[in-house]
């Protein structure tokens, strides 16, 4: 989806794939430890985990020097700090509550249920990231994005299928 090989594909366009890698090891680290802590506690932990790194990495950019790339990203992610508007915080609230319990409802999901009955539903991620994407900055997904969320989903919705065929041997 990234394009590799193309000029669009940078050093820094490692970073949403490690954000891929970490937001898929939420399931695995949810059914590991889910069933044992109670689903607040759970929210709690990954939403201080979140804080955490995330300052961490901000007191990284605020204190390393701006590299000196053309790169409009890495200039983007390495520009100084603003102090927030009243609107900016008020965002920022109703956000963070939005996230807690969308939050919350994913992490109970995985705790009870099948992983990959739960995971289909989160590719409504790539629907909704390409209606923000064309709303918001006006992006049209190309044809390698459009065939290659295709085969994730319909990978997805195979391997649901395929669970489901196991579990119950009489609907072979």
């Amino acid at each position: 989806m990234l394009n590799p090989g193309s000029s669009l594909f940078r050093i820094e366009s490692v970073i949403p794939l490690f954000s891929a890698l970490c937001y898929a090891m939420i399931p695995i680290i949810n059914r590991r430890i889910g069933m044992s802590e109670p689903v607040l506690t759970m929210g709690i932990y990954t939403t201080l985990t979140y804080l955490g790194l995330m300052l961490l990495a901000s007191m990284l950019v605020n204190l390393l020097p701006l590299p000196a790339t053309q790169s409009g990203i890495l200039a983007a992610l390495f520009q100084r700090w603003l102090w927030f508007s009243i609107g900016d915080i008020c965002l920022i609230l109703v956000t963070a509550c939005l996230f807690s319990v969308a939050l919350l409802c994913i992490t109970q999901a995985y705790r009870i249920a099948i992983v990959s009955s739960v995971a289909p539903f989160e590719y409504s991620y790539l629907l909704w990231a390409s209606i923000i994407g064309y709303l918001y900055f006006g992006d049209v997904p190309g044809i390698r994005t459009l065939v290659g969320g295709s085969l994730v989903v319909v990978s997805g919705c195979y391997i649901v299928y395929r669970e489901r065929k196991e579990q119950d041997p009489s609907k072979s």
